[in-house]
């Protein structure tokens, strides 16, 4: 009797160590989650290796991959591993004033060896995604990927049942349960509550603000035009007297650069003292020596043709414009902006100036001084940041840095 209590226990504190291990690397992803997310002013993680971008915690949990129902994946996980904890006491816990409901699960490494084998399938279907589709992988998930196997393999191999039979024991035992009216009333209350929690969450995106992120800007992505375009006034995008000046290093042939104008202009929009202001970086080496090759044949027209409207105190709109309508050649330029209201013989001259060219080369210098390497990019107070950021990410570096919100 005393070796089947003992085995009993070795038997428990297994899955035990597994679980809270688990419970461990959850409350660990979580914490990157949140840094990922809601705090912009957090460095890498831990498990995000800067040299080699396949090792990326934080791409990860940035991604829309990383949640289910607008409930990030890390909090499943730990409410997996509470869960198996606490099936795991259930014997001890039904004895307990307020926890006799308990008695209900008469099978718990059954139910643990099915929720694990679910769990662990789950893993590999998340593993297929962060390898296939996102090329990261994120060290933290690898090992609660194993934890999750093992957990199912030890549960099945303590029920003395397969898989097929722990998975049938719980359905037979969750069945019967439901027919004591106590435990029907609780699953159906547990299950409504769930329900309006889970469309709350799976609709607001109050726990995954990435989701909103990536629906904005595909959204954005679909507009025809640039609808914050009127925001503009001349040569100034936002306040003039702002406290926090966005410099936007920018590239009027990159692709990329077009939401980056976007989103720019809905800061505008939406902030009260912040100002962009436009710096020019083709990536074209008929201008810019640090280009080898050609690349973006005609960028550096297109940028003496925004400097050139500055003149006018167009800047704005001809960077709208050749974002936007993507003309074919300078000539196309012009003809477009007749219709705009240029005077297009002073915008040829001006094009044609050693000013507007002195002008240029002093931007690019700008941009090559802050260590500028491509577009789009943009700097605040001499910080920079690289490619187009999720719109909620921008707002939060901006906030950090003291920018207000228009009420």
């Amino acid at each position: 009797m005393e070796k089947t209590i003992e085995i009993r226990i070795s038997k428990n504190v297994i899955l035990y160590l597994l679980a809270i291990l688990g419970l461990i690397a959850t409350v660990a992803l979580a914490v990157v989650y949140y840094n990922a997310n809601f705090n912009p002013a957090a460095g890498p993680s831990f498990c995000t290796d800067q040299n080699n971008p396949v090792v990326n915690c934080d791409g990860i949990a940035k991604s829309v991959n990383s949640q289910f129902l607008g409930i990030p994946l890390a909090y499943w996980g730990m409410l997996f591993y509470l869960v198996v904890i606490l099936l795991l006491g259930s014997s001890k816990l039904k004895n307990l004033r307020g926890f006799g409901w308990m008695e209900v699960f008469k099978n718990p490494c059954s139910y643990i060896a099915t929720l694990g084998l679910f769990s662990f399938l789950v893993s590999m279907i998340l593993a297929l995604v962060s390898f296939i589709s996102l090329k990261m992988i994120c060290v933290l998930c690898v090992v609660t990927y194993f934890v999750n196997l093992f957990i199912a393999l030890f549960a099945s191999e303590f029920s003395g049942e397969t898989f097929g039979a722990a998975i049938k024991t719980t359905v037979v035992d969750f069945l019967e349960s439901l027919k004591v009216q106590k435990y029907l009333r609780a699953f159906v209350v547990v299950l409504t509550l769930a329900v309006i929690f889970l469309a709350v969450t799976g609709t607001t995106y109050v726990l995954t603000p990435q989701v909103n992120d990536v629906k904005f800007m595909d959204q954005l992505y679909e507009k025809k035009t640039n609808e914050y375009a009127d925001v503009a006034k001349g040569n100034i995008l936002g306040a003039k007297d702002a406290k926090v000046v966005v410099k936007m290093y920018s590239d009027l042939q990159c692709p990329y650069c077009v939401m980056e104008n976007r989103i720019m202009h809905k800061v505008a929009q939406d902030f009260s003292n912040v100002r962009i202001e436009f710096v020019h970086y083709p990536l074209d080496n008929a201008c810019n020596k640090n280009i080898q090759s050609p690349f973006h044949v005609g960028a550096c027209d297109y940028a003496k043709l925004a400097l050139a409207a500055k003149k006018q105190d167009k800047l704005w709109k001809m960077v709208n414009i050749l974002f936007e309508e993507k003309p074919g050649s300078v000539n196309d330029v012009y003809s477009v902006a007749k219709g705009e209201g240029f005077d297009v013989k002073k915008l040829k001259a001006d094009f044609a100036s050693a000013d507007v060219k002195k002008e240029l080369l002093a931007d690019i210098d700008e941009a090559t001084e802050m260590n500028v390497q491509g577009t789009p990019a943009f700097s605040i107070k001499g910080k920079l940041y690289v490619g187009v950021k999720p719109y909620n990410e921008l707002k939060a570096i901006l906030i950090e840095e003291g920018a207000k919100k228009n009420k």
